[in-house]
């Protein structure tokens, strides 16, 4: 065939190889576009896992979002506080690395009770343990579901003493009432409440005896139909407006309707 006849075939195919091209490229650009997305929400999730550990999921959303302040109040929420009694006596005699390792067992056992009862750690304060209820899912369940958690650790208290200090006792305090949340810092960030709710619960632990479990009135209120409570009396504190408060031992369950 002569070049005039052909030339209309080469056009015809010399279109369709750049339709074709075209086509591929285009697919392949989606494709590397799709890719990168899976990545940047791949890399979001595994910064809000990391976020998880340390913060309320809806404290995590917040900061994910990139909000400037986060703060929120809560009406009512159960605080625990849990200190180990006389640790200096507990760590003399060991290495810096076994006590380290020791405390990271105690506290373990702990973050696993938490999460069984659906409880959210906030901190550690040397060896001070403090956790809440209420905080984010604000049920109305929180003060039951604390106080369960509270006889789960000294019911387990043999077990967590095998796994850390042989000679460990603890004391435990409980508190209900309205608290203030949110995240303090720019660079390295954790979330922490305030309030006297978080002091009254602070006293409970301190003028607690070891392995026992100190209320307040409005926790052993909120909880005393589920619960067996003996009354301890009045303690003295040194909170403003709160000097003398009535206290309970929380002592078993009642029920577990």
């Amino acid at each position: 065939p002569s070049i005039p006849e052909v030339l209309p075939h080469l056009l015809i195919l010399a279109s369709t190889l750049v339709v074709i091209l075209a086509a591929y490229l285009k697919e392949k650009t989606a494709i590397n576009e799709f890719k990168q997305r899976q990545a940047v929400q791949a890399e979001k999730q595994k910064s809000f896992n990391i976020l998880l550990n340390f913060l309320p999921v809806e404290i995590a959303q917040r900061l994910q979002q990139e909000e400037d302040f986060i703060a929120a109040e809560y009406d009512s929420v159960s605080i625990v506080y849990l200190g180990i009694v006389n640790f200096t006596d507990l760590s003399t005699g060991i290495s810096a690395d076994d006590m380290v390792h020791r405390l990271n067992a105690c506290f373990s056992m702990l973050d696993n009770l938490c999460e069984q009862y659906a409880l959210e750690k906030i901190k550690t304060i040397g060896d001070t343990y403090v956790a809440t209820a209420g905080i984010p899912d604000r049920s109305d369940n929180h003060a039951v579901r604390t106080a369960r958690f509270a006889l789960a650790v000294i019911q387990n208290l043999d077990r967590i003493r095998a796994a850390s200090f042989p000679a460990l006792s603890i004391r435990i305090g409980l508190h209900s009432g309205p608290v203030t949340g949110g995240v303090i810092g720019e660079k390295k960030v954790f979330f922490d409440i305030w309030g006297d709710t978080v002091n009254i619960a602070a006293r409970m632990e301190t003028t607690g005896v070891p392995d026992r479990i100190q209320v307040s009135t409005d926790f052993h209120r909120l909880t005393a139909d589920r619960f067996k409570y003996s009354q301890r009396g009045i303690i003295e504190t040194d909170i403003k407006n709160h000097a003398l408060l009535e206290t309970y031992w929380l002592e078993d369950v009642l029920s577990l309707d």
